[in-house]
């Protein structure tokens, strides 16, 4: 997860509190580009939004790793092999003109389990490297799509870069959405760790503690994340596979 607050107001380090502490509900002021998309879609509710397995150049200040696990599938995020806010602002064309981005968001929204089975087939059949997928800063083209989305007329990387997203009150509270690590640049990581405690928001003073302590604990400091970030991918990549 590339770290982009959802409200416009909101400084990097509070948007980064927020996510790490999961009160998304927070970052929302119910007027951005988002929630525009979200109407377009005809999604009922307002989400969460998540990349598998993409580092998006634009938001590399903080990446954050999570893994989704437990036994509540309808806690589990959805997934869609494309950016869906990308198909409602009219960024990826769609291949049907008579198709409404929603009918088309539809079509190709899979749930957790089974959306993570057809991107694994498809990340074999597309890359020859799995690096070419997640080092968004080369955009490869993939050699085949998920969807009937001309991929060649595509200028960004985003029109087959998987997304996952979830109900915006079930990732509040959501027990199934675990953070692994965070990768920041020494100067940010040292930055937010100072302003943490003078800043905690709505949450207790235990809270931010615990949450420093987890920072000095999983987080990696790095210029060079999206390398990091590539191991990772491939431990990832192979502990799905066993």
């Amino acid at each position: 997860m590339g770290l982009r607050p959802i409200g416009h107001s909101m400084t990097w380090q509070q948007a980064l509190r927020d996510r790490l502490l999961r009160r998304y509900s927070e970052q929302d002021d119910g007027h951005t580009a988002t929630r525009t998309s979200e109407e377009v879609l005809e999604f009922d509710r307002p989400h969460v939004y998540w990349y598998l397995l993409y580092v998006d150049p634009d938001y590399r200040e903080a990446i954050i790793l999570s893994s989704v696990s437990g036994d509540s599938p309808n806690e589990a995020p959805r997934l869609s092999p494309f950016d869906t806010g990308g198909v409602a602002a009219g960024h990826i064309p769609l291949p049907e003109p008579l198709t409404s981005p929603a009918d088309f968001v539809r079509r190709y929204t899979y749930s957790w389990a089974a959306g993570l089975t057809e991107f694994g087939g498809w990340l074999e059949r597309a890359y020859r490297r799995p690096s070419d997928y997640w080092d968004a800063t080369r955009a490869v083209r993939p050699l085949e799509g998920m969807t009937s989305i001309d991929l060649m007329t595509c200028t960004s990387s985003k029109a087959w870069a998987w997304e996952s997203r979830l109900p915006l009150e079930l990732a509040d509270r959501s027990s199934t959405i675990h953070h692994e690590t965070i990768m920041m640049r020494p100067e940010l990581y040292n930055v937010f760790l100072n302003w943490l405690p003078e800043n905690p928001g709505s949450s207790s003073d235990d809270e931010i503690i615990q949450l420093g302590a987890w920072l000095k604990q999983h987080a990696t400091t790095t210029d060079t994340e999206l390398a990091e970030c590539g191991r990772w991918f491939d431990r990832s990549v192979s502990s799905e596979a066993s």
